[in-house]
């Protein structure tokens, strides 16, 4: 970025933009993640989201960012960003998302992309992993579908809801034949301000993954709604786990 403020859009869609320009994006919403700081790696002020024909979106901003701060310093620990917006009123057709940081009278494009909504059934719901905490007690950001995991075992964090914008009853995690039971209703704000919905506030889950082979595997996740309703999530991560 130009003048003062540095920063990386890690990911919009469901794949990280490292991939090109054109992204599907099968989830019912579009996830928007990264992190922005001063080169001194002080927090800026806000983010905002421009879509090309809808209107600004302030970004959930200061999630925690051990990433950042290890290569930067300790200050720009809270200087990660999300948000979500909603596939369905782009479903279709090509949508051009840019991404400001706003920093006293100072605005900076961040980043620009251009992405196609694919139109999704309304029974999906929503889900991302936000983070992987390692048996060492180190934490490790997860940008994009790829999971690089130990042989050791993880505890995968991330939010689910479902159609409506509320938390699941229950969540499980699948995936070699095994399903693991996920914890729910740890509280997010940062999700409910995202949805602007109040259900969404205990949408967080964590959930343990055992010891595991070495080799790559799918991960997919199976939820239930208040109503009863199986939610089997579009999104699909695949673990790469190694010694």
């Amino acid at each position: 970025m130009h003048g003062s403020i540095i920063g990386t859009l890690d990911e919009c869609g469901d794949v990280t933009i490292r991939d090109p320009d054109r992204h599907p994006s099968p989830s019912a919403t579009i996830a928007i993640r990264g992190w922005v700081c001063s080169k001194g790696g002080e927090p800026v002020e806000g983010v905002r989201i421009v879509t090309g024909d809808g209107p600004a979106i302030d970004a959930w901003y200061g999630q925690n960012r051990p990433d950042v701060a290890a290569a930067i310093g300790e200050s720009a620990r809270g200087t990660g960003f999300f948000a979500v917006i909603p596939a369905a009123r782009h479903a279709g057709r090509d949508v051009t998302i840019t991404v400001i940081a706003v920093s006293g009278s100072e605005e900076a494009v961040l980043a620009e992309r251009r992405l196609f909504a694919e139109p999704q059934p309304d029974h999906a719901g929503s889900l991302y992993i936000d983070d992987l905490a390692l048996a060492d007690g180190s934490v490790r950001a997860v940008s994009g579908v790829v999971l690089t995991l130990p042989v050791d075992g993880v505890r995968v964090r991330g939010w689910a809801l479902d159609p409506s914008k509320a938390a699941l009853v229950t969540l499980d995690a699948i995936a070699a034949g095994h399903r693991w039971p996920a914890t729910i209703g740890y509280r997010r704000d940062d999700v409910a301000r995202a949805f602007a919905s109040s259900e969404a506030r205990f949408g967080g889950f964590r959930v343990a993954l055992p010891a595991l082979r070495p080799g790559i595997a799918d991960l997919r996740f199976e939820g239930r709604a208040v109503d009863g309703t199986i939610l089997r999530f579009s999104t699909v991560y695949q673990m790469l786990v190694s010694t």
